[in-house]
Protein backbone atom coordinates (compact mmCIF):
# COMPACT_ATOMS: atom_id res chain seq x y z
CA UNK A 1 0.00 0.00 0.00
CA UNK A 2 2.62 2.13 0.63
CA UNK A 3 4.27 2.13 -2.52
CA UNK A 4 0.98 3.51 -4.45
CA UNK A 5 1.28 6.94 -5.09
CA UNK A 6 -1.33 9.76 -2.98
CA UNK A 7 -2.09 10.84 -6.78
CA UNK A 8 -2.58 6.87 -7.74
CA UNK A 9 -5.13 6.04 -4.81
CA UNK A 10 -6.64 9.17 -5.33
CA UNK A 11 -7.41 8.38 -9.13
CA UNK A 12 -8.69 5.15 -8.30
CA UNK A 13 -11.09 6.23 -5.05
CA UNK A 14 -12.29 8.94 -7.99
CA UNK A 15 -13.98 6.35 -10.07
CA UNK A 16 -16.53 5.55 -6.68
CA UNK A 17 -17.41 9.27 -6.67
CA UNK A 18 -20.13 11.25 -7.68
CA UNK A 19 -17.65 12.59 -10.84
CA UNK A 20 -18.40 8.79 -12.72
CA UNK A 21 -21.24 7.28 -13.04
CA UNK A 22 -22.66 7.72 -9.83
CA UNK A 23 -21.42 7.86 -5.80
CA UNK A 24 -20.79 4.29 -4.54
CA UNK A 25 -20.53 4.94 -0.74
CA UNK A 26 -20.37 1.82 0.67
CA UNK A 27 -17.24 0.89 -1.54
CA UNK A 28 -15.81 4.22 -0.49
CA UNK A 29 -16.73 3.96 3.30
CA UNK A 30 -14.91 0.40 2.80
CA UNK A 31 -11.39 1.20 1.07
CA UNK A 32 -11.02 4.39 3.92
CA UNK A 33 -10.32 1.48 5.92
CA UNK A 34 -8.12 -0.95 3.95
CA UNK A 35 -5.13 1.31 4.72
CA UNK A 36 -4.71 4.52 6.67
CA UNK A 37 -3.60 6.29 3.53
CA UNK A 38 -6.67 5.63 2.08
CA UNK A 39 -8.64 7.28 4.55
CA UNK A 40 -8.08 11.23 3.86
CA UNK A 41 -9.14 10.19 -0.30
CA UNK A 42 -12.14 8.48 0.54
CA UNK A 43 -13.28 10.48 3.23
CA UNK A 44 -13.45 13.75 0.85
CA UNK A 45 -15.07 11.71 -1.54
CA UNK A 46 -17.97 10.77 0.95
CA UNK A 47 -18.44 14.20 2.23
CA UNK A 48 -18.59 15.52 -1.34
CA UNK A 49 -21.31 13.24 -1.98
CA UNK A 50 -23.41 15.84 0.31
CA UNK A 51 -26.47 15.44 2.66
CA UNK A 52 -29.80 15.75 2.74
CA UNK A 53 -31.17 17.31 6.43
CA UNK A 54 -34.25 16.60 7.30
CA UNK A 55 -34.84 18.75 10.37
CA UNK A 56 -33.77 21.71 11.75
CA UNK A 57 -31.63 19.16 14.32
CA UNK A 58 -30.17 17.91 11.17
CA UNK A 59 -28.86 21.23 10.31
CA UNK A 60 -27.17 21.97 13.42
CA UNK A 61 -25.59 18.46 13.62
CA UNK A 62 -24.19 19.11 10.25
CA UNK A 63 -23.05 22.54 11.00
CA UNK A 64 -21.59 21.05 14.40
CA UNK A 65 -19.80 18.47 12.51
CA UNK A 66 -18.19 21.03 10.08
CA UNK A 67 -14.51 20.67 11.59
CA UNK A 68 -14.45 17.05 10.73
CA UNK A 69 -14.86 16.88 6.78
CA UNK A 70 -12.08 17.78 4.74
CA UNK A 71 -14.45 19.50 2.19
CA UNK A 72 -17.58 21.15 1.34
CA UNK A 73 -20.26 19.03 -0.40
CA UNK A 74 -20.99 18.62 -3.87
CA UNK A 75 -25.11 18.43 -3.20
CA UNK A 76 -26.93 19.71 -0.23
CA UNK A 77 -31.01 18.94 0.35
CA UNK A 78 -32.65 20.99 3.05
CA UNK A 79 -36.41 20.22 4.20
CA UNK A 80 -36.17 21.57 7.10
CA UNK A 81 -34.92 24.96 9.02
CA UNK A 82 -35.22 26.72 12.11
CA UNK A 83 -34.82 30.23 10.96
CA UNK A 84 -32.81 31.74 7.56
CA UNK A 85 -30.31 32.64 10.10
CA UNK A 86 -29.62 28.66 10.11
CA UNK A 87 -29.48 28.81 6.64
CA UNK A 88 -26.94 31.06 6.61
CA UNK A 89 -24.67 28.72 9.23
CA UNK A 90 -25.18 26.49 7.18
CA UNK A 91 -23.76 27.80 4.21
CA UNK A 92 -20.83 29.44 5.93
CA UNK A 93 -19.75 25.84 6.92
CA UNK A 94 -20.43 24.60 2.37
CA UNK A 95 -17.12 25.55 1.09
CA UNK A 96 -15.83 28.09 -1.00
CA UNK A 97 -17.46 27.58 -4.51
CA UNK A 98 -17.74 23.46 -3.71
CA UNK A 99 -21.46 23.57 -3.64
CA UNK A 100 -23.36 22.63 -7.21
CA UNK A 101 -26.59 21.40 -6.50
CA UNK A 102 -28.73 23.00 -3.75
CA UNK A 103 -32.33 21.87 -2.42
CA UNK A 104 -34.73 24.07 -0.19
CA UNK A 105 -37.73 22.29 -0.11
CA UNK A 106 -39.73 23.49 2.81
CA UNK A 107 -43.44 23.56 1.95
CA UNK A 108 -45.05 25.47 4.89
CA UNK A 109 -41.68 28.09 5.57
CA UNK A 110 -40.32 31.20 4.00
CA UNK A 111 -38.26 31.14 1.32
CA UNK A 112 -36.58 34.52 1.82
CA UNK A 113 -34.52 34.96 -1.51
CA UNK A 114 -31.77 37.16 0.13
CA UNK A 115 -30.39 33.89 2.64
CA UNK A 116 -29.24 32.83 -1.44
CA UNK A 117 -26.87 35.41 -1.32
CA UNK A 118 -23.74 34.26 -0.25
CA UNK A 119 -20.27 33.22 -1.49
CA UNK A 120 -20.58 29.42 -0.79
CA UNK A 121 -23.20 29.39 -2.88
CA UNK A 122 -20.58 30.72 -6.07
CA UNK A 123 -20.55 27.44 -7.60
CA UNK A 124 -24.23 26.74 -8.20
CA UNK A 125 -25.94 24.89 -10.99
CA UNK A 126 -28.86 23.81 -9.90
CA UNK A 127 -31.06 25.47 -7.87
CA UNK A 128 -34.84 23.92 -6.40
CA UNK A 129 -36.88 26.23 -3.99
CA UNK A 130 -39.90 25.28 -2.56
CA UNK A 131 -41.96 26.99 -0.04
CA UNK A 132 -43.30 30.38 0.94
CA UNK A 133 -41.64 33.01 -1.40
CA UNK A 134 -41.21 36.41 0.45
CA UNK A 135 -41.41 39.45 -1.64
CA UNK A 136 -38.19 42.17 -1.31
CA UNK A 137 -38.58 45.37 -1.37
CA UNK A 138 -35.87 46.31 -3.77
CA UNK A 139 -35.38 42.82 -4.83
CA UNK A 140 -32.55 44.17 -7.75
CA UNK A 141 -30.40 45.28 -4.54
CA UNK A 142 -29.72 41.37 -4.51
CA UNK A 143 -26.45 40.74 -5.86
CA UNK A 144 -26.83 36.40 -6.14
CA UNK A 145 -22.79 35.29 -6.17
CA UNK A 146 -24.56 32.32 -8.61
CA UNK A 147 -23.24 33.71 -12.45
CA UNK A 148 -23.16 29.35 -13.70
CA UNK A 149 -26.66 28.80 -12.81
CA UNK A 150 -27.79 26.16 -15.58
CA UNK A 151 -30.81 24.86 -14.18
CA UNK A 152 -33.75 26.09 -11.62
CA UNK A 153 -36.41 24.69 -10.03
CA UNK A 154 -39.24 27.27 -8.22
CA UNK A 155 -42.16 25.81 -6.37
CA UNK A 156 -43.76 28.97 -5.25
CA UNK A 157 -46.56 28.26 -2.47
CA UNK A 158 -47.22 31.16 -1.02
CA UNK A 159 -50.88 31.92 -0.29
CA UNK A 160 -53.31 33.30 -3.23
CA UNK A 161 -52.52 37.07 -4.19
CA UNK A 162 -49.24 37.33 -2.70
CA UNK A 163 -47.02 34.75 -5.31
CA UNK A 164 -43.66 37.08 -5.54
CA UNK A 165 -42.64 34.76 -8.14
CA UNK A 166 -42.06 37.09 -10.58
CA UNK A 167 -40.55 39.38 -8.62
CA UNK A 168 -37.62 36.55 -7.77
CA UNK A 169 -37.23 35.55 -11.71
CA UNK A 170 -36.55 39.49 -12.26
CA UNK A 171 -33.78 39.63 -10.09
CA UNK A 172 -32.20 36.72 -11.20
CA UNK A 173 -32.07 37.61 -14.92
CA UNK A 174 -29.36 40.31 -14.62
CA UNK A 175 -26.83 37.30 -12.57
CA UNK A 176 -27.99 34.23 -14.46
CA UNK A 177 -28.20 35.20 -18.19
CA UNK A 178 -26.80 33.69 -20.35
CA UNK A 179 -26.10 30.94 -18.20
CA UNK A 180 -29.24 29.61 -16.85
CA UNK A 181 -30.42 27.08 -19.51
CA UNK A 182 -33.27 25.03 -17.55
CA UNK A 183 -36.41 27.22 -15.64
CA UNK A 184 -38.98 24.93 -14.29
CA UNK A 185 -41.79 26.51 -12.35
CA UNK A 186 -44.69 23.86 -11.41
CA UNK A 187 -46.72 26.00 -9.54
CA UNK A 188 -47.56 29.41 -10.48
CA UNK A 189 -50.58 30.69 -9.51
CA UNK A 190 -52.84 31.63 -11.91
CA UNK A 191 -53.14 35.99 -10.62
CA UNK A 192 -49.57 35.70 -11.10
CA UNK A 193 -48.87 34.56 -14.71
CA UNK A 194 -48.86 37.49 -16.68
CA UNK A 195 -46.45 38.78 -14.21
CA UNK A 196 -44.23 35.53 -14.44
CA UNK A 197 -44.42 35.32 -18.32
CA UNK A 198 -43.39 38.61 -18.78
CA UNK A 199 -40.59 37.58 -15.78
CA UNK A 200 -39.09 35.20 -18.58
CA UNK A 201 -38.88 37.00 -21.84
CA UNK A 202 -35.64 38.11 -20.64
CA UNK A 203 -34.22 34.01 -20.25
CA UNK A 204 -36.51 32.77 -23.30
CA UNK A 205 -33.67 33.01 -25.90
CA UNK A 206 -31.24 31.14 -23.91
CA UNK A 207 -33.41 28.37 -22.79
CA UNK A 208 -33.16 24.89 -23.61
CA UNK A 209 -35.87 23.24 -21.41
CA UNK A 210 -39.24 25.10 -19.80
CA UNK A 211 -41.92 23.52 -17.92
CA UNK A 212 -44.78 25.73 -16.28
CA UNK A 213 -48.06 24.98 -14.68
CA UNK A 214 -50.32 26.37 -16.78
CA UNK A 215 -53.87 25.65 -15.13
CA UNK A 216 -56.45 28.03 -15.91
CA UNK A 217 -56.76 28.53 -20.25
CA UNK A 218 -57.60 32.48 -19.85
CA UNK A 219 -54.03 33.10 -18.54
CA UNK A 220 -52.16 30.57 -20.75
CA UNK A 221 -52.10 33.65 -24.11
CA UNK A 222 -49.70 35.33 -21.39
CA UNK A 223 -46.61 32.81 -22.64
CA UNK A 224 -46.95 33.72 -26.36
CA UNK A 225 -44.20 35.86 -26.49
CA UNK A 226 -42.22 33.48 -23.83
CA UNK A 227 -42.26 30.46 -26.52
CA UNK A 228 -41.77 33.27 -29.65
CA UNK A 229 -38.70 34.31 -28.20
CA UNK A 230 -37.08 30.49 -26.74
CA UNK A 231 -35.51 29.74 -30.39
CA UNK A 232 -33.23 27.75 -28.54
CA UNK A 233 -35.96 25.68 -26.62
CA UNK A 234 -35.06 22.07 -26.79
CA UNK A 235 -38.29 20.88 -24.68
CA UNK A 236 -41.15 21.92 -23.12
CA UNK A 237 -42.90 20.91 -20.27
CA UNK A 238 -46.86 21.76 -19.17
CA UNK A 239 -49.72 20.68 -17.03
CA UNK A 240 -52.20 21.82 -20.09
CA UNK A 241 -51.60 22.02 -23.78
CA UNK A 242 -53.13 25.20 -24.28
CA UNK A 243 -53.60 25.07 -28.49
CA UNK A 244 -52.93 29.19 -28.58
CA UNK A 245 -49.55 28.51 -27.67
CA UNK A 246 -49.26 25.31 -30.37
CA UNK A 247 -48.72 28.20 -33.57
CA UNK A 248 -45.72 29.82 -31.30
CA UNK A 249 -43.76 26.64 -30.52
CA UNK A 250 -40.25 27.38 -31.77
CA UNK A 251 -38.92 24.89 -34.52
CA UNK A 252 -36.10 23.57 -32.25
CA UNK A 253 -38.65 21.45 -29.96
CA UNK A 254 -37.41 18.44 -30.03
CA UNK A 255 -39.77 17.24 -26.26
CA UNK A 256 -43.23 17.72 -25.40
CA UNK A 257 -45.18 16.83 -22.20
CA UNK A 258 -47.87 17.28 -20.84
CA UNK A 259 -50.84 16.11 -18.53
CA UNK A 260 -53.24 17.56 -20.41
CA UNK A 261 -56.86 15.05 -19.85
CA UNK A 262 -57.66 13.20 -22.78
CA UNK A 263 -61.34 14.62 -23.15
CA UNK A 264 -59.31 17.94 -23.54
CA UNK A 265 -57.03 16.68 -26.39
CA UNK A 266 -57.86 17.27 -30.28
CA UNK A 267 -55.22 15.40 -32.35
CA UNK A 268 -56.16 17.45 -35.46
CA UNK A 269 -55.01 20.35 -33.91
CA UNK A 270 -52.04 18.84 -32.92
CA UNK A 271 -51.52 17.33 -36.49
CA UNK A 272 -52.13 20.26 -38.49
CA UNK A 273 -50.19 22.43 -36.46
CA UNK A 274 -47.53 20.95 -33.75
CA UNK A 275 -46.41 18.89 -36.64
CA UNK A 276 -46.35 21.74 -38.81
CA UNK A 277 -44.54 24.00 -36.53
CA UNK A 278 -41.80 21.48 -35.08
CA UNK A 279 -39.99 19.87 -37.53
CA UNK A 280 -37.16 18.33 -35.23
CA UNK A 281 -40.04 16.93 -32.64
CA UNK A 282 -38.71 13.66 -31.64
CA UNK A 283 -40.50 12.51 -28.47
CA UNK A 284 -43.90 13.18 -26.86
CA UNK A 285 -45.06 12.38 -23.48
CA UNK A 286 -48.66 12.36 -22.75
CA UNK A 287 -50.16 11.78 -18.65
CA UNK A 288 -53.62 10.16 -20.72
CA UNK A 289 -53.62 6.52 -21.43
CA UNK A 290 -53.01 5.65 -25.78
CA UNK A 291 -56.30 4.30 -25.72
CA UNK A 292 -57.64 7.20 -24.17
CA UNK A 293 -56.11 9.10 -27.45
CA UNK A 294 -57.04 6.63 -29.93
CA UNK A 295 -60.43 7.23 -29.18
CA UNK A 296 -60.41 10.60 -29.52
CA UNK A 297 -61.28 11.71 -33.02
CA UNK A 298 -59.06 10.86 -35.57
CA UNK A 299 -56.35 10.03 -32.71
CA UNK A 300 -55.37 6.64 -34.41
CA UNK A 301 -54.46 8.74 -37.62
CA UNK A 302 -52.77 11.09 -35.65
CA UNK A 303 -50.68 8.39 -33.78
CA UNK A 304 -49.72 6.59 -37.84
CA UNK A 305 -48.83 10.16 -38.65
CA UNK A 306 -46.45 10.45 -35.89
CA UNK A 307 -45.02 6.98 -35.98
CA UNK A 308 -44.18 7.68 -39.94
CA UNK A 309 -42.08 10.91 -38.80
CA UNK A 310 -40.11 8.93 -36.75
CA UNK A 311 -41.89 10.66 -33.03
CA UNK A 312 -41.59 8.07 -29.87
CA UNK A 313 -45.37 9.11 -28.39
CA UNK A 314 -45.49 7.66 -24.90
CA UNK A 315 -48.41 7.83 -22.74
CA UNK A 316 -49.53 7.58 -19.63
CA UNK A 317 -48.53 3.80 -17.92
CA UNK A 318 -45.87 2.96 -20.79
CA UNK A 319 -42.22 2.54 -19.79
CA UNK A 320 -39.03 4.30 -21.48
CA UNK A 321 -37.60 1.66 -22.83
Amino acid sequence: MDALPDELVDYALSFLSLDRDGLDLDSLKHASLVHSRWTHAAQRYIWQAGAELLTPDDVDQFIKTAPRRTSGPRELAVHAHASMHQLTRLWDVCGDGDLKMLMIATPTRDVDPAVLVHPALKGLKQLILQGWFVRKESPSELDYPFRNLESLVAVDLSPSRRSPLDQFLTSLAPRCIPALESISLPAIPSHASEAVARSLVPFAPHLKHLGVSLNDRTTERHFIPVLEAAMRLHSFECTTLPYSLLGSMPPSLAVLATMEDAEQLDPPKLRDVLFAQCPRLERLFFACTRAEFEARPEGGDVLRIARGKGIDWRFGGELDE
